[in-house]
């Protein structure tokens, strides 16, 4: 459910009228003492949807205040990264895999990209 006042959306057990389906698949790919690192593959495109869908299950994007992080990033930003989007072109029809370099300079991105 999509709350435009405070741009926030909740992710709900049972479905309402006012609602929509969100749905997506998560792993586990990585662990350090404080952090966990998901791959999350998207079945629905919704508002926040990893956020809110991630706050209902009690685990929280680091860095992320409106969706319960603690405190803040340095950068004022979020670790929610799209590592790999996978489309098909829209003209040539061809399927695109676009890989983006996880950040750089970030002692927990380090720390899991020599995990993997």
């Amino acid at each position: 459910v999509r709350n435009s006042e405070n741009n926030t959306s909740r992710a709900l057990l049972q479905s309402r009228p006012d609602a929509q389906e969100a749905r997506m698949t998560y792993k586990c790919i990585g662990a350090s003492k404080s952090f966990f690192l998901l791959e999350i593959e998207l079945l629905t495109g919704r508002h926040h949807q990893i956020r809110a869908q991630l706050q209902r299950c009690n685990v929280h994007v680091r860095g992320d205040l409106k969706y319960g992080f603690p405190r803040s990033l340095e950068n004022g930003g979020i670790d929610l990264h799209a590592r790999k989007l996978e489309l098909v072109h829209p003209v040539t029809k061809e399927n695109l895999t676009i890989v983006a370099p996880t950040p750089q300079n970030d002692p927990v991105w380090s720390y899991f990209d020599l995990q993997l």
